[in-house]
């Protein structure tokens, strides 16, 4: 299967896709925020972008946390 140096580089791989998945979704809120600012839809648009995280922690990092567990899980055993 996965040797230790290729289990480390898909570790560091996640890593950076969570970081930079962080980054894209604080990008969008504050620009968000920043162009909507005093007008009448700020607030229906909080409602879309609570919406899009929620959709994204929901069907992308459930999945993915799992996958990870599975991962470690099966690691401790095979050690």
């Amino acid at each position: 299967m996965f040797n230790q140096n290729q289990f480390e580089m898909n570790k560091n791989k996640t890593a950076y896709f969570i970081l930079a998945s962080a980054l894209v979704w604080g990008a969008v809120l504050i620009a968000s925020s920043v162009i909507l600012k005093g007008t009448p839809y700020r607030n229906p648009m909080y409602n879309v972008l609570l919406g899009g995280i929620a959709f994204h922690l929901l069907f992308i990092w459930g999945p993915l946390g799992n996958q990870l567990r599975r991962k470690d899980d099966a690691d401790k055993e095979n050690s």
